[in-house]
């Protein structure tokens, strides 16, 4: 996946890391213990921890995770993408890392596609 470059300099800019992968990377990438940590408490969680609590949660209830993530360290969340299955969202799994938490965020924009 290719990002442009504006889209790259507000990650930057905003203390998010992006990462993308496929499911079938998904463990391999646990056992290098991706780690996203909470700037202003120092709590940190690693992926696999977030991704179990997503499957727990009522996330997989609404869609199926995809295994691209991203870990927004301003708010000590990590973000799992999960298959859209309303038009015009790109929902996502938000996993506190301090409380565990886990909810739906659905990102949607309010354009319908054609």
């Amino acid at each position: 996946m290719v990002l442009p470059a504006s889209l790259i300099a507000i990650v930057a800019r905003s203390g998010c890391t992006v990462t993308t992968s496929p499911l079938s990377d998904r463990i391999s990438e646990f056992d290098q213990h991706p780690i996203c940590r909470d700037i202003e408490t120092g709590v940190e969680m690693e992926l696999s921890e977030a991704w179990q609590r997503a499957a727990e949660s009522s996330c997989v209830d609404e869609a199926e995770l995809k295994g691209t993530y991203v870990c927004n360290e301003n708010t000590g969340t990590w973000w799992l993408d999960l298959e859209a299955l309303r038009a015009g969202c790109s929902p996502a799994c938000v996993v506190d890392v301090n409380t565990g938490d886990a909810e739906i965020n659905w990102r949607c924009t309010g354009l319908l596609p054609e």
